[in-house]
Formats: C-alpha cells, structure tokens, sequence
C-alpha cells in the first residue's frame, strides 16, 4: 500500500495513515488467515486490476510480512495435507 500526500503542505493523509498503520495491518492480516480461499482471491489479495496478472501476490507470503509488522502477533500456520512417510530404503 502506497499513500502519497502530493499536495503542498500536505492534506494530512499520510499522518493520518501513520497513525491508523497497526489497525489497518491488523484488519489485513485477519482477512488474510480468515479468507476461506486456497491461495488468493478477490476478497483477500488479488485485483482484478493487476497488470501482471497478480503474478506476484502470494497470501501466506502476504500473512508473513504483515504479521512481522505486528508486535506479538505471528501468523496462524495454515492446515496442510498431510504427506505420506517416505518408504523405507531396502538394506
């Protein structure tokens, strides 16, 4: 997210995205591990707008760097398949 304050002096934008900086990382981070989705969706990191094809947006990797952000505050591991065990190699 980018908040660019170009008007002389300043509107006050920026300041104020400063201050709201931990709310906004938190409701993020909720949306990103609460997001019923496998990898991405328009809900929680994909636009419909992305002019490469949102190839470069990855969720879990989002949920990390935003949860860094927040003190206290790591990210819930998602669930993962279960792989099966290796077969063992004969002797």
């Amino acid at each position: 997210v980018f908040v660019h304050d170009g008007l002389p002096g300043g509107s006050g934008i920026a300041d104020a995205a400063f201050d709201a900086a931990e709310q906004w990382w938190t409701a993020t981070l909720d949306r990103l591990l609460t997001c019923p989705c496998e990898a991405g969706c328009p809900s929680c990191v994909v636009s419909p707008k992305c002019g490469n094809g949102n190839n470069p947006l990855e969720k879990d990797a989002g949920a990390l760097i935003v949860a860094s952000l927040l003190p206290g505050r790591p990210p819930r591991p998602r669930a993962t398949v279960p792989t099966a065990e290796p077969s063992p190699v004969p002797s």
